[in-house]
C-alpha cells in the first residue's frame, strides 16, 4: 500500500557545510537499529494489515545539487517529500542530502 504526504512525517533542515556523508549515514543506522519501528513494513493479510519488522538498514540518499538555484532546491525537497511512499517496503525512513555550494546543506 502507498501512502500520501499527509501521512506521513517529512522534516528539512540545514546543516554546517562539509558534514562528513559518512558518519551522517552512521548516525542514521544506529537510529534506525535502536528503534524497531523504523525496520518495519506493512502487508496486507487476509484484509488486514500486519507489521514485520526488518535488519534493514537506511541508506542516505546523496543529491548534488551544486550549481542549482535556491528555487531547483527547494523544488527537489518538495519533490521529495510529495512522492507516494510504499509501506510495504523497508526502510521506513529515508534521509536525503542535498549537497550545495551555498552555505549549509538541506537534510531532508
Amino acid at each position: 500500500g502507498t501512502l500520501r504526504r499527509a501521512s506521513l512525517l517529512c522534516q528539512a533542515i540545514r546543516i554546517r557545510p562539509g558534514v562528513d556523508a559518512h558518519r551522517l549515514q552512521r548516525a542514521v543506522d544506529r537510529v534506525v537499529d535502536r528503534h524497531e519501528f523504523l525496520r518495519t513494513r506493512f502487508t496486507r493479510y487476509g484484509g488486514q494489515w500486519r507489521a514485520a519488522a526488518s535488519h534493514e538498514t537506511s541508506p542516505l540518499v546523496i543529491h548534488d545539487m551544486q550549481g542549482t538555484s535556491d528555487a531547483a532546491i527547494a523544488q527537489s525537497m518538495r519533490d521529495i517529500a510529495d512522492r507516494a511512499y510504499d509501506v510495504s517496503q523497508t526502510p521506513l525512513v529515508e534521509v536525503h542530502l542535498l549537497r550545495s555550494a551555498r552555505p549549509g546543506m538541506w537534510c531532508s
